[in-house]
Protein backbone atom coordinates (compact mmCIF):
# COMPACT_ATOMS: atom_id res chain seq x y z
CA UNK A 1 0.00 0.00 0.00
CA UNK A 2 1.44 3.23 -0.74
CA UNK A 3 2.63 5.95 1.97
CA UNK A 4 0.48 8.35 2.91
CA UNK A 5 1.59 11.92 2.02
CA UNK A 6 2.71 14.47 5.23
CA UNK A 7 2.73 18.12 4.65
CA UNK A 8 5.33 18.64 7.42
CA UNK A 9 6.65 22.10 7.35
CA UNK A 10 10.92 21.82 7.06
CA UNK A 11 13.11 24.71 8.41
CA UNK A 12 15.06 26.37 5.33
CA UNK A 13 18.13 28.72 6.51
CA UNK A 14 18.90 31.53 4.78
CA UNK A 15 15.31 32.68 3.73
CA UNK A 16 13.16 35.39 4.46
CA UNK A 17 10.51 32.66 4.55
CA UNK A 18 12.39 29.62 6.35
CA UNK A 19 9.37 27.06 6.33
CA UNK A 20 8.78 25.03 3.60
CA UNK A 21 6.13 22.60 2.23
CA UNK A 22 6.41 20.53 -0.57
CA UNK A 23 3.13 19.96 -2.29
CA UNK A 24 2.78 17.26 -5.24
CA UNK A 25 1.64 17.72 -8.35
CA UNK A 26 -1.61 16.77 -7.59
CA UNK A 27 -2.60 18.58 -4.92
CA UNK A 28 -1.39 22.01 -6.20
CA UNK A 29 -3.46 24.33 -7.91
CA UNK A 30 -0.57 24.80 -10.04
CA UNK A 31 -0.65 20.96 -11.21
CA UNK A 32 3.22 20.82 -10.82
CA UNK A 33 5.25 19.81 -8.01
CA UNK A 34 6.18 22.33 -6.25
CA UNK A 35 7.84 24.36 -2.91
CA UNK A 36 5.90 27.04 -1.05
CA UNK A 37 7.13 28.95 1.53
CA UNK A 38 5.76 30.67 4.90
CA UNK A 39 7.22 33.14 7.19
CA UNK A 40 6.73 31.10 10.25
CA UNK A 41 5.93 27.51 11.44
CA UNK A 42 2.67 28.48 12.22
CA UNK A 43 1.38 29.62 8.42
CA UNK A 44 3.14 26.75 7.22
CA UNK A 45 1.04 23.97 9.62
CA UNK A 46 -1.93 25.99 8.81
CA UNK A 47 -1.40 25.55 5.12
CA UNK A 48 -0.54 22.40 5.36
CA UNK A 49 -3.92 21.62 7.22
CA UNK A 50 -6.14 23.25 4.85
CA UNK A 51 -4.33 21.35 1.97
CA UNK A 52 -4.91 18.10 3.61
CA UNK A 53 -9.07 19.08 4.30
CA UNK A 54 -9.02 19.75 1.03
CA UNK A 55 -7.10 16.17 0.10
CA UNK A 56 -10.08 14.71 2.47
CA UNK A 57 -12.89 16.74 1.21
CA UNK A 58 -12.46 15.57 -2.36
CA UNK A 59 -11.60 12.10 -1.69
CA UNK A 60 -9.58 9.93 -4.27
CA UNK A 61 -10.74 13.00 -6.86
CA UNK A 62 -8.20 14.77 -4.85
CA UNK A 63 -5.67 13.04 -5.46
CA UNK A 64 -5.89 12.42 -8.94
CA UNK A 65 -7.13 16.01 -10.31
CA UNK A 66 -4.93 19.13 -9.93
CA UNK A 67 -7.17 22.23 -8.41
CA UNK A 68 -6.93 23.24 -11.98
CA UNK A 69 -8.22 20.16 -13.58
CA UNK A 70 -11.04 20.39 -10.79
CA UNK A 71 -11.91 23.73 -11.84
CA UNK A 72 -12.07 23.23 -15.69
CA UNK A 73 -14.14 19.68 -15.29
CA UNK A 74 -17.06 22.07 -13.11
CA UNK A 75 -16.95 24.54 -15.62
CA UNK A 76 -17.62 21.87 -18.18
CA UNK A 77 -20.07 20.54 -16.03
CA UNK A 78 -21.79 24.08 -15.39
CA UNK A 79 -21.48 24.61 -19.53
CA UNK A 80 -23.50 20.75 -19.91
CA UNK A 81 -26.32 22.03 -17.70
CA UNK A 82 -28.87 19.09 -17.56
CA UNK A 83 -27.61 17.50 -20.12
CA UNK A 84 -26.24 13.69 -19.83
CA UNK A 85 -22.95 13.91 -18.03
CA UNK A 86 -21.94 11.39 -20.34
CA UNK A 87 -21.94 13.48 -23.26
CA UNK A 88 -18.79 15.43 -21.55
CA UNK A 89 -16.88 12.31 -22.71
CA UNK A 90 -18.40 12.57 -26.31
CA UNK A 91 -16.96 15.91 -26.65
CA UNK A 92 -13.73 15.50 -25.41
CA UNK A 93 -13.56 12.12 -27.48
CA UNK A 94 -14.51 14.17 -30.96
CA UNK A 95 -12.19 17.06 -29.83
CA UNK A 96 -9.37 14.46 -29.74
CA UNK A 97 -10.22 12.65 -33.18
CA UNK A 98 -10.14 16.40 -34.73
CA UNK A 99 -13.87 16.46 -35.77
CA UNK A 100 -14.29 18.98 -38.62
CA UNK A 101 -16.65 21.17 -36.58
CA UNK A 102 -14.97 22.20 -33.52
CA UNK A 103 -11.44 21.58 -35.91
CA UNK A 104 -12.79 24.98 -37.42
CA UNK A 105 -12.82 26.70 -34.23
CA UNK A 106 -9.37 26.79 -34.48
CA UNK A 107 -7.13 27.00 -31.48
CA UNK A 108 -10.20 25.97 -29.76
CA UNK A 109 -9.87 25.51 -25.63
CA UNK A 110 -12.21 22.72 -24.32
CA UNK A 111 -14.63 25.32 -23.60
CA UNK A 112 -14.97 26.89 -27.07
CA UNK A 113 -15.74 22.37 -27.98
CA UNK A 114 -18.19 22.04 -25.78
CA UNK A 115 -19.86 25.19 -26.12
CA UNK A 116 -19.75 24.28 -30.19
CA UNK A 117 -21.07 21.20 -29.81
CA UNK A 118 -23.73 21.86 -27.23
CA UNK A 119 -24.79 24.41 -30.12
CA UNK A 120 -24.64 21.67 -32.97
CA UNK A 121 -26.67 19.35 -30.89
CA UNK A 122 -29.19 21.82 -29.94
CA UNK A 123 -29.36 22.63 -33.48
CA UNK A 124 -29.59 19.11 -34.65
CA UNK A 125 -32.57 18.65 -31.78
CA UNK A 126 -34.54 21.05 -33.19
CA UNK A 127 -38.00 19.83 -34.04
CA UNK A 128 -39.40 20.89 -37.35
CA UNK A 129 -43.30 20.42 -39.29
CA UNK A 130 -42.44 17.28 -41.70
CA UNK A 131 -43.89 20.31 -44.39
CA UNK A 132 -41.18 22.41 -43.74
CA UNK A 133 -38.65 19.65 -44.06
CA UNK A 134 -40.22 18.38 -47.21
CA UNK A 135 -40.40 21.58 -48.81
CA UNK A 136 -36.32 22.06 -48.48
CA UNK A 137 -36.01 18.19 -50.06
CA UNK A 138 -38.18 19.37 -52.54
CA UNK A 139 -36.06 22.68 -53.68
CA UNK A 140 -33.08 21.18 -53.16
CA UNK A 141 -33.67 18.02 -56.43
CA UNK A 142 -35.09 21.36 -58.44
CA UNK A 143 -33.06 20.54 -60.75
CA UNK A 144 -34.37 16.92 -61.53
CA UNK A 145 -37.07 16.00 -64.17
CA UNK A 146 -40.62 17.16 -64.05
CA UNK A 147 -41.69 13.70 -63.68
CA UNK A 148 -39.46 12.73 -60.87
CA UNK A 149 -40.51 16.20 -58.97
CA UNK A 150 -44.22 15.04 -59.50
CA UNK A 151 -43.76 12.08 -57.89
CA UNK A 152 -41.74 13.26 -54.86
CA UNK A 153 -44.55 16.12 -54.62
CA UNK A 154 -47.45 13.23 -54.82
CA UNK A 155 -45.35 11.25 -52.21
CA UNK A 156 -45.16 13.81 -49.59
CA UNK A 157 -49.00 14.64 -49.83
CA UNK A 158 -49.78 11.00 -49.11
CA UNK A 159 -47.12 11.48 -46.37
CA UNK A 160 -48.59 15.08 -45.07
CA UNK A 161 -52.08 13.70 -44.74
CA UNK A 162 -51.71 10.58 -42.87
CA UNK A 163 -49.11 12.79 -40.78
CA UNK A 164 -51.47 15.78 -40.27
CA UNK A 165 -48.89 17.64 -40.10
CA UNK A 166 -47.18 17.11 -37.55
CA UNK A 167 -43.59 16.80 -36.24
CA UNK A 168 -41.68 13.96 -37.28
Amino acid sequence: MARSLTLTPTRVEGRKTPWRIWIPARLNSTGKDGDRYYATKREAEQAAAAIEIRKENFGRLGTTLSESQIAIAGKAFQLLGDRDPVALIEIIRRQLQGEERLVAIGGATMEDAIEAHITAETQRLASRLFGEAYAEFLSVKAGRKDKHKNNLRITGDKIRVSRHGTSL
